[in-house]
């Protein structure tokens, strides 16, 4: 019987969790959304030079499909290497 009750509690608390994170994600998207908007507006006055900058990107992204999984992959080691390397010197003054 009281194994029921916990059971009925957890899922209560489940759903109340998976709904704050949902809400969360939805705020956190409108919030980049409304960033990215504010400084579209700043630097890019006119909707012809962003459809026309949008053109460009998804042109050069069709152009080098094949070469972009590559370089996202280059760009990510190196930044893990720097952090890695960066918290190896970082570690090692701490012993000296």
């Amino acid at each position: 019987m009281e194994d029921d009750k916990n059971q009925e509690r957890f899922k209560t608390i489940e759903k109340k969790l998976s709904m704050l994170v949902t809400l969360a994600i939805v705020q956190s998207v409108a919030l980049a959304v409304l960033v990215v908007c504010l400084v579209v507006q700043q630097f890019m006055p006119s909707t012809l030079t962003l459809l026309l900058f949008l053109a460009g990107v998804i042109g050069f992204l069709y152009f080098f499909r094949a070469q972009v999984p590559g370089w996202i992959g280059n760009i990510s080691r190196y930044v893990f290497a720097q952090m890695f390397a960066a918290q190896k010197s970082n570690s090692m003054k701490d012993i000296r």
